[in-house]
């Protein structure tokens, strides 16, 4: 299988046997009869990636980005956490000085 299948982009039927590694008839099949949806276009099928993930169950998957996302808000609050027990020990340190 490829590294990403693009959502918004679409493919032949050449592409998307090469994606789920079958052949090229077993691909068309599945188009034709709307296994997978897909739509024809003059004489060429067409498969968009949204359908291909759906196909295989992925659609609601992560995409790279949102997987950056959540690393980088990840990440935050990490360093929000290391802040604020920094932030708690230097109010006990000024707490117990009063005393």
């Amino acid at each position: 299988m490829i590294a990403e299948i693009l959502r918004s982009k679409t493919y032949t039927v050449k592409e998307v046997s090469q994606i789920l590694q079958v052949s090229e008839q077993l691909a068309e099949k599945l188009i034709r009869e709307q296994t997978i949806r897909s739509l024809r276009v003059g004489r060429e099928w067409r498969v968009t990636g949204a359908a291909l993930l759906d196909y295989l169950g992925l659609a609601n998957a992560p995409t790279p980005q949102r997987l950056q996302l959540v690393h980088e808000l990840n990440t935050l609050i990490e360093e929000l956490g290391k802040e604020q027990k920094h932030h708690q020990g230097a109010y006990k340190e000024t707490s117990r000085d009063v005393s």
